[in-house]
C-alpha cells in the first residue's frame, strides 16, 4: 500500500502496474520419502532400545513353552501391524508437511513458509544474508539433494534458516539469487546514503555552514564487493588427490539422481585443494577420531561383559578364577604378551579406520575465493559447502599440534560469527566459533602467506614468525596459567588436603 499509493495520490508519477507476486518454490519431493525413511530409522532405534527387555522376556517365555503357537503368531501379527501403522503415520506427516513447505524469493526479502497446524513464516531481508551453506548426507548425495542453511547477522543468538531437500541445481540457483539481490540491496542503500549526504551538503552550502567542502563520511561511501589482490596466485596451489578426482567424476555425472544441470555461481579468482600427501597427513594427525573409536570399543566391551555376567549366573567368578590361575601359572608371560599384542592389533585397526574416515571426510577438499566470499567444499560421503563473506571474517588462526609442529605443518582457519543451527543452539555454542572455518587442514607453515594472499588479502600481513616472550612475561604466564588458573594444580591441592584429612581421621584411635 505505502509508496505506490502515495505516488498515485500526489500525482507525481503515473500509476504503474502492480508487481507480480513471487512464485512459490517447493522443495524436492524426496523430502517425503527420504525424510520418512530417516524418521522411521530413528523411531525403529528408539523402539528397539525401549522394548528390548520386553522382547527378551517374550523370547524366554516362548523358549520355555509358556505361550502357545497361536499366541506367538498373534504377538508377531500385532508387532507387524504396529510397524505398518507407524510407517503410515510417518509418511502421512511428511506428505502434509511437504505440501505446506515452500519458499519465495521476493523483491525485498526471502520468505520461508512451513507448518501444518502451527504455521511458521520466516522473513530474511537480503542485506542480512551472510552465507548460504549446503550439507548433504550419503543418501542425499546419491539422490542429488541437500539441505541449505541461510546464515544471517546476529551471531549464535540468531538461528540459521534451514531449507531442506533442495536439488543441487536449486541450491546453487538460490545461492546465486540471494547474493545478487543482496548486492543490489546494499548498493541501493549506499546510493540512498550518498543522495542524503549530497542533499545535506547543498543545504549547508546554502546556509553558509562551515565544513561544506569536507569529504563525505565513510557512511556515505558506496559499498562494493571486495576484490582479491591482484598479486594473489590464480593457479591451483596443490595438485588434486585421488579422492578429489573421484569427486570431480561424481560432479560430471550430475552430482546425484536429481542433481540437475550445473549452475555458474561466479568467477573464481583463487582456488586450491589437497595433495595426496597432505590428505594422508591430515588423516594421520587426526587423533580425535581415534580416541573416540577406542572409547567406543572399550565401552562396548564393558557393556557386553556386564550383560553376559548378568545373564549367566556365576560367570564372573569363573572368569576371575581363570584369570587368577593363568597369572599364577608359568605360561602367564606368553599369554600376557599375546593379550598385549591383540590389544595393539585392535588399536592399529581402529587407527586405520579413523585414518580412512578422516581422508573420506576431507576428500574432494577445495577452498576458493569467489568475489567477496570464501567457500570451502569437502566430504565424499557427507558433503558440505561452507562459505563466509570477507566482511564476516573476524580473525585468522594458525594452529599447530605436537605432530604438526614436529613436521613443520599447521592448520589454517578463519574465525567468524555464525548464526546457530538447530544442533549448535542446543549445545549453546559461543558467538565466535571455536574452530572456525578450516581453509586448510594440513599445510606447510611457509605456504601460509601465499594462502592468505589468495583467499584473504585483507589479512595477508598476518605475522607468521614466532617470537619468544620475555622471561618476566613467561614467568607470569606460567604462574597464572599453570598454577593460579590451572584446574590440575588446584585438583592436586584438593586431593592432598583430602588425603591428609583422611589420614588424620583414620589414625585417630577413638574412631
Amino acid at each position: 500500500m505505502g509508496a505506490r499509493d502515495a505516488v498515485g495520490r500526489q500525482g507525481a508519477a503515473p500509476a504503474s502496474a502492480p508487481e507480480a507476486a513471487p512464485a512459490r518454490q517447493h522443495v524436492h519431493n524426496s523430502y517425503i520419502w527420504l525424510g520418512s525413511l530417516r524418521a522411521i530409522g530413528v523411531v525403529a532405534v528408539v523402539l528397539v532400545v525401549t522394548s528390548f527387555s520386553s522382547v527378551a522376556a517374550l523370547v524366554e517365555l516362548g523358549m520355555r513353552g509358556a505361550t502357545s503357537l497361536a499366541g506367538t503368531l498373534l504377538m508377531v501379527a500385532g508387532a507387524l501391524g504396529g510397524a505398518v501403522l507407524v510407517v503410515g503415520v510417518v509418511v502421512l506427516i511428511h506428505l502434509l508437511a511437504y505440501r505446506h513447505l515452500w519458499y519465495e524469493v521476493g523483491p525485498e526479502e526471502f520468505t520461508l513458509y512451513s507448518g501444518v497446524l502451527s504455521k511458521k513464516r520466516v522473513h530474511v531481508p537480503y542485506q542480512r544474508v551472510q552465507s548460504v551453506d549446503q550439507r548433504a548426507s550419503l543418501l542425499q548425495r546419491l539422490f542429488g539433494v541437500c539441505n541449505v542453511t541461510i546464515d544471517t547477522a546476529g551471531g549464535a543468538s540468531n538461528k540459521a534458516i534451514l531449507v531442506p531437500y533442495l536439488t543441487k541445481q536449486q541450491a546453487d540457483t538460490l545461492r546465486n539469487d540471494l547474493f545478487a539481490r543482496k548486492r543490489g540491496a546494499l548498493q541501493g542503500q549506499a546510493a540512498g546514503r550518498q543522495a542524503g549526504a549530497g542533499a545535506g551538503a547543498a543545504v549547508a552550502a546554502a546556509t553558509g555552514a562551515e565544513g561544506a567542502g569536507a569529504a563525505p563520511s565513510a557512511g556515505g561511501a558506496p559499498i562494493a564487493p571486495i576484490a582479491a589482490s591482484a598479486a594473489a596466485p590464480a593457479a591451483t596451489a596443490a595438485s588434486p588427490n585421488v579422492l578429489s578426482k573421484g569427486e570431480a567424476a561424481w560432479d560430471a555425472l550430475g552430482g546425484g539422481l536429481f542433481g540437475g544441470e550445473a549452475v555458474d555461481t561466479g568467477a573464481v579468482t583463487y582456488e586450491y585443494g589437497l595433495s595426496n600427501k597432505e590428505l594422508v597427513l591430515t588423516g594421520l594427525s587426526n587423533n580425535t577420531a581415534f580416541l573416540v573409536a577406542m572409547l567406543a570399543v572399550l565401552g562396548f566391551v564393558s557393556q557386553a561383559s556386564d550383560i553376559v555376567f548378568e545373564l549367566v549366573p556365576g560367570s564372573s567368578d569363573v572368569v576371575n578364577g581363570t584369570v587368577t590361575s593363568m597369572v599364577a601359572s608359568a605360561a602367564a608371560g606368553p599369554l600376557i604378551g599375546m593379550a598385549i599384542g591383540g590389544v595393539m592389533v585392535i588399536a592399529l585397526v581402529i587407527w586405520g579406520a579413523s585414518l580412512l574416515g578422516a581422508c573420506v571426510s576431507y576428500g574432494g577438499f577445495h577452498a576458493r575465493r569467489r568475489g567477496d566470499r570464501i567457500e570451502v567444499e569437502r566430504g565424499l560421503l557427507q558433503h558440505q559447502l561452507q562459505g563466509v563473506s570477507i566482511a564476516r571474517v573476524q580473525s585468522v588462526t594458525v594452529k599447530q599440534s605436537l605432530i604438526r609442529r614436529l613436521l613443520g605443518y599447521c592448520e589454517v582457519s578463519l574465525g567468524k560469527i555464525d548464526a546457530a543451527t538447530g544442533e549448535e543452539s542446543q549445545q549453546k555454542q559461543s558467538g565466535l566459533a571455536n574452530q572456525g572455518l578450516v581453509v586448510h587442514p594440513f599445510v606447510k607453515v611457509s605456504r601460509v602467506p601465499e594462502i592468505l594472499a589468495g583467499l584473504v588479502p585483507e589479512f595477508a600481513d598476518t605475522p607468521t614468525e614466532q617470537q619468544r616472550l620475555p622471561k618476566p612475561a613467561l614467568r607470569r604466564g606460567i604462574m597464572r596459567g599453570v598454577l593460579w588458573q590451572g584446574g590440575g594444580f588446584w585438583l592436586a591441592v584438593a586431593v592432598a588436603v583430602l588425603q591428609v584429612v583422611l589420614n588424620a581421621v583414620l589414625s585417630d584411635p577413638g574412631i
